[in-house]
């Protein structure tokens, strides 16, 4: 089970929101998120770049059970999210990190065209302490 990954949110994402997921992602990835995981935190085009880094709580729930009196949570690709993931926020970076210098780190192909993505440990640290 990964201790570390990416998560690619809307342009729009911001951290009072939860973070949001197809159905795809949340079969993928719920049995694999456990409270702690850190987590990256990209921004889809046309920011593309890291601009944070938060904690999971470890729990999902289904968009229709998730109690918000604001827009709800869209994924990555900017549609209505199925599932939410609640994400403590530990900073928002005042630098982002771009596309071209996460993917130095970032290889898998799909990047960034995806929704979670494990990362190794040394890429995570590598990242977390970028300048």
């Amino acid at each position: 089970m990964p201790n570390h990954a990416l998560v690619v949110v809307s342009p729009d994402w911001d951290p009072d929101k939860a973070l949001g997921f197809s159905d795809a992602a949340y079969q993928e990835w719920h049995d694999k998120i456990e409270a702690g995981m850190r987590l990256l935190i990209y921004k889809s085009h046309p920011i593309s770049a890291i601009v944070g880094e938060g904690e999971s709580h470890g729990i999902f729930a289904k968009l229709a059970d998730w109690p918000t009196s604001k827009e709800p949570p869209k994924t990555a690709f900017g549609v209505r999210a199925t599932y939410v993931m609640p994400l403590r926020v530990l900073y928002m970076r005042t630098n982002p990190i771009p596309l071209e210098r996460v993917k130095e780190r970032i290889t898998d192909p799909a990047f960034p065209d995806v929704e979670i993505l494990p990362v190794a440990e040394d890429d995570y640290h590598i990242l977390t302490n970028w300048p």
